[in-house]
């Protein structure tokens, strides 16, 4: 990176990070989800995710420590295997993805899952947001942590995926 993009790169980069740590700290509901995608304005796609992973780690250390013993243990018996299966998907169609299409699955992500935030904004008032929680799906929900898994690795978008499974849950 030449030192004259440096100042434009971080015009990016700093509130692309500010987007990622807002969201994992558990405000801006999904919003996380666009931070690869911002950063993505500045630098191609893969890289754009590969600068984030050790952010996203550091934080992902802090929410472990915060969130010990608060594990519900019957869903992450289900939700690992599955997200791990994502994971397994995405490393073996990694070389086949490149950077261009890196750019249109976060693109598609990101685009998906805002539209997703906007309709549960229109209808949180309805009777959608008072349903009861419902149990987790061992099969639907399994296949949301595929998802999960995939999205994740391939974009650091695990998180929305992830609150289809929980969300409806209603957990603590």
């Amino acid at each position: 990176m030449a030192v004259l993009e440096i100042p434009n790169f971080l015009l990016v980069a700093i509130p692309a990070i500010l987007i990622a740590g807002i969201s994992k700290g558990g405000f801006g509901g999904g919003l996380g989800v666009l931070a690869v995608p911002v950063l993505a304005l500045a630098v191609p796609a893969p890289q754009a995710a590969a600068l984030m992973l050790p952010i996203l780690c550091i934080m992902d250390v802090f929410g472990l420590w915060v969130y010990r013993g608060h594990w519900h243990k019957r869903i992450l018996k289900h939700l690992l295997p599955a997200a791990f299966a994502g994971i397994c998907i995405g490393s073996l169609s990694f070389k086949y993805l490149n950077g261009p299409l890196v750019g249109l699955l976060v693109g598609v992500i990101a685009f998906g899952f805002t539209v997703d935030w906007m309709r549960r904004q229109w209808v949180k008032n309805t009777e959608l947001a008072a349903k009861p929680a419902r149990p987790f799906r061992t099969v639907r929900d399994s296949l949301w942590g595929i998802v999960a898994g995939f999205t994740s690795f391939v974009a650091h978008a695990g998180g929305p995926p992830m609150n289809m499974v929980l969300l409806p849950q209603k957990l603590d």
